[in-house]
């Protein structure tokens, strides 16, 4: 088994609860959203931590989960849909949530699309056009060593 996931921390948190604790400090779009999520998921590996099972799929505007993509997108009312997941009650992710939270609101989600374009974004991409539609997967081992060449 790889040595990698057996030295990280699974808190199994569905990435519903990420969205929902974006969502009530005033992000909306789906895709910030899932820009900040996925920054948060890089800060969680640089502590060890594995936040989540599923896999981000490098689509044309960066990584995304699709869970995420479906239900936000597929929502007429967000409030409500909300309402209805649990709150974030783990410490440690709250903290890193508002680290990236702080670090990134107030940035133009093109930029941010930007910055997700690099490092495991662009190798599960490898071969395609800017345009192509993907599934392709982003490789846990791409990712964590990513986040940990990162400032």
């Amino acid at each position: 088994m790889n040595k990698l996931i057996i030295n990280l921390k699974s808190l199994n948190i569905e990435p519903i609860i990420l969205a929902k604790f974006f969502y009530e400090r005033g992000i909306v779009s789906h895709l910030f959203v899932q820009k900040l999520i996925y920054f948060s998921y890089l800060e969680g590996l640089k502590n060890e931590l594995l936040i989540f099972q599923e896999k981000f799929q490098a689509w044309k505007h960066g990584p995304v989960l699709v869970s995420i993509f479906a239900k936000m997108t597929g929502c007429s009312d967000l409030d409500t849909m909300f309402d209805e997941v649990p709150n974030l009650q783990q410490k440690e992710v709250i903290t890193m949530l508002e680290k990236i939270c702080q670090k990134y609101r107030d940035c133009d989600v093109w930029d941010l699309v930007d910055k997700s374009h690099e490092g495991p974004w662009a190798k599960a991409r490898v071969g395609l056009s800017e345009e192509d539609i993907s599934t392709n997967e982003l490789v846990l081992k791409d990712l964590f060593a990513f986040a940990n060449a990162q400032e």
